[in-house]
C-alpha cells in the first residue's frame, strides 16, 4: 500500500514538470527592451524546442543567426535562460544576465517568431538610406 503510494507520488510529481514544460515548448518569445545600454540588443527572440533547450536568434545586419542554449524552469513562475537571464512566466517581465530589463511577447510558432524577426530587419531596410 505505501509503494502504490509512493509510486503514485512520483508519477504525479514528474508528471506535473512535464507539464511545466509542456507550456512553452512550441512557443516563443520576443523580448523588447525599453531602455536599451549601448552594446546591449533591444530586441531578443527565443524558440523553446524541448524541455531543455531554447533556440535564441539574433539580428546580425539583414540577416537573423540562431543557436542552441539551454534553459531550465525555476518552480512554476521562472524560466531562466542560462545565456541571457529570467523570464516571469506570469508579467512576461525578463531580466538579463547584464540587468537589462525586457517586456515579452509570446508567440505561438516557430514560423511566427521568424516573421516577427523579418519585420524588424524590413523595418530598418526602410529606414537606412545608405
Amino acid at each position: 500500500m505505501k509503494f502504490s503510494f509512493l509510486i503514485i507520488l512520483f508519477l504525479s510529481l514528474f508528471g506535473i514538470q512535464s507539464d511545466l514544460h509542456a507550456n512553452v515548448i512550441g512557443k516563443g518569445l520576443h523580448c523588447n527592451t525599453y531602455s536599451s545600454f549601448p552594446g546591449i540588443s533591444p530586441n531578443e527572440f527565443f524558440y523553446f524546442t524541448n524541455d531543455t533547450t531554447v533556440e535564441i536568434f539574433e539580428i546580425n545586419g539583414y540577416d537573423i543567426v540562431s543557436k542552441m542554449g539551454p534553459y531550465k524552469l525555476e518552480g512554476t513562475k521562472t524560466i531562466r535562460i542560462e545565456s541571457f537571464g529570467r523570464v516571469d512566466r506570469e508579467t512576461l517581465l525578463a531580466t538579463s544576465n547584464f540587468s537589462q530589463r525586457y517586456i515579452c511577447t509570446p508567440i505561438n510558432s516557430r514560423y511566427s517568431l521568424i516573421v516577427e524577426i523579418n519585420k524588424i530587419i524590413n523595418q530598418d531596410r526602410k529606414s537606412n538610406k545608405f
